[in-house]
């Protein structure tokens, strides 16, 4: 299925499966989870879901992630069963990462149920600069003031940043 949005592009193609098989079929909840996470911070609540076999049966099946940052793990490899999603965003880089996990019969019909699994790593990342102000005393004729240190770093990842010098009112080239 594809739909347009009036006087707009299409938006990506939506696959339409039909299944017919002579075993029943593994029923899954939903087709995709999303997960959010900041940049070198603690990893997100897992999501759960319930996956059941078609009319109540039991049907034995396989779980496959695409991704070393997406775990799965299941109460049972057959249904009904709780599959429990998380993600670890250690070590990566603030992104939007897609995954994938199949889920597959071990009864032998050919067919696969995917859930589609989403991560946003957001840059957590703070500028701090300090101390707040600076106070520079001078008396003519005498030594000029010391200078004065203003630290910058970041609460996270590196960041670029550009300083620049204003001296509202002052002149110019004393600071």
């Amino acid at each position: 299925v594809v739909v347009t949005p009036s006087g707009e592009a299409a938006l990506a193609p939506i696959p339409i499966t039909l299944v017919v098989a002579a075993h029943p079929l593994i029923v899954v909840p939903l087709n995709n989870l999303s997960f959010t996470a900041s940049f070198a911070g603690v990893s997100p609540p897992a999501q759960s879901m319930t996956l059941t076999g078609s009319g109540s049966a039991n049907v034995g099946f396989t779980v496959s992630p695409n991704v070393s940052w997406l775990i799965v793990n299941a109460t049972a490899y057959t249904t009904p069963a709780t599959l429990t999603v998380q993600v670890n965003p250690t070590g990566l880089a603030p992104q939007n990462y897609t995954g994938t996990i199949t889920i597959a019969p071990t009864n032998g019909d050919p067919y696969t149920e995917t859930i589609s699994v989403s991560l946003a790593v957001s840059s957590a990342s703070q500028l701090v600069a300090g101390p707040q102000n600076l106070l520079f005393s001078y008396q003519p004729g005498k030594s000029p003031p010391p200078a004065q240190t203003i630290e910058i770093s970041t609460t996270g990842q590196p960041l670029t940043f550009t300083a620049n010098i204003a001296t509202a009112g002052c002149g110019v080239n004393w600071l």
